[in-house]
Parts: C-alpha cells; structure tokens; sequence
C-alpha cells in the first residue's frame, strides 16, 4: 500500500531536503511539530532530523518507536497523545 510510487516520493524529499527547490523549506517561525516513525522505510528518521534543522528551533521532532510510514495505524494511541500534549498546552 505505502510502496506505490515509493522511488518518486524519495526524490522528492531529497531534493527538497538538498534545498535544489529554491528555498522550499523555510525556517518557521511558529511552534510546529514532526511526528516520524523509527521504522519508517518511505521516508527514514534522517530525513526528520534534516528537516527539523531546516525548519528551525521551533520544531519539536518526536519519534515513536518501532512504527513505520503510518504512524496513525501502527500506533493511534502514541500518535494522539503527541499532538494532544502539542496542542493542548495553547
């Protein structure tokens, strides 16, 4: 299911993250939160941190353990409680 079209979705990402698409990933200036997978095989945990950076200090990466791609499958329960204890603090 999350194979289709796998090698076009990786270039992607790592010509964004090359920053070849002209300043496409910008330094944020609000609160923003990446949710990644330790085991996601679409796009590996390097990219989360290499877009963390780019996106600047406002970014707060979290990463569950042993889930792939889709966190909201493999895991809803730690995927709610992330984004509850992200947004309900505002």
């Amino acid at each position: 299911m999350y194979n289709a079209n796998r090698k076009g979705k990786q270039e992607l990402v790592e010509y964004l993250l090359a920053k070849k698409a002209g300043g496409v990933v910008q330094t944020l200036c609000q609160e923003t939160l990446l949710i990644w997978g330790d085991k996601d095989k679409i796009f590996p945990l390097s990219y989360a941190y290499h877009l963390q950076s780019n996106l600047g200090p406002k970014c707060k990466l979290e990463v569950i353990q042993d889930v792939g791609h889709a966190a909201n499958i493999d895991s809803p329960d730690s995927l709610n409680a992330l984004i509850k204890g992200f947004i309900l603090p505002y």
